[in-house]
């Protein structure tokens, strides 16, 4: 062949080259992009994949809040007032309880009700017993210097507590409050918590 006649193949090759869409690496890009397509397909029909309407649902469930009611003390320390406050949805009893005593423990949130629980109080372990009693055991050492004023804060303290599991946690009639581990005669001096303790509709008008 002549030099005119290589030249001009080798142009007719390189326009061929040119007028390719994809290079070497863009094919390359294009397999592995099926191959990653093709083997989530695979993992989908076999059940190993969540399809994306059960993502979306499942973190719908992972953001569902439950409203729940709390009782505080009114201004006076007469009587406990509710308050609803959201919290995760799907804890299991003992979850449950134990976040309703830090909800507690936070105060409330709104005007017109007075905190019944000095803050950061902790629970220990909570546990629902035979035919409606709740065990909640209350960390002694968040309690130290707890002085709910007297007689009557004191009352609403421990039936607000009372209160606020039997309202929330489904199957709990009586509560028998611990302290470290161990039953006491009180809490502050006042109102004896050695028994099971029910709801007393008289406090909370209801």
């Amino acid at each position: 062949m002549s030099r005119p006649a290589r030249r001009t193949a080798r142009g007719r090759a390189r326009r061929r080259t040119r007028r390719s869409p994809l290079g070497w690496v863009g094919w390359v890009v294009l397999l592995l992009l099926l191959g990653a397509a093709a083997g989530a397909g695979w993992l989908w029909w076999t059940g190993r994949l969540v399809p994306p309407q059960d993502l979306v649902r499942l973190t719908a469930v992972g953001r569902a809040r439950h409203r729940v009611t709390l009782y505080f003390a009114d201004p006076r320390w007469t009587r406990l007032v509710a308050e609803e406050r959201e919290v995760p949805a799907g804890l299991g009893t003992t979850e449950l309880m134990g976040r309703l005593v830090e909800e507690l423990s936070r105060g409330p949130g709104e005007d017109g009700a007075a905190p019944v629980l000095p803050e950061g109080v902790r629970v220990r372990g909570a546990y629902l017993g035979s035919e409606g009693l709740a065990i909640l055991d209350l960390d002694g050492s968040t309690l130290q210097g707890f002085s709910a004023g007297g007689a009557s804060g004191e009352l609403l303290t421990v039936f607000a507590l009372v209160h606020t599991l039997v309202e929330n946690v489904p199957g709990v009639r009586e509560v028998q409050i611990l302290v470290d581990g161990q039953e006491r005669e009180t809490l502050g001096g006042h109102v004896k918590i050695s028994d099971p303790l029910s709801p007393d509709p008289d406090l909370t008008g209801r």
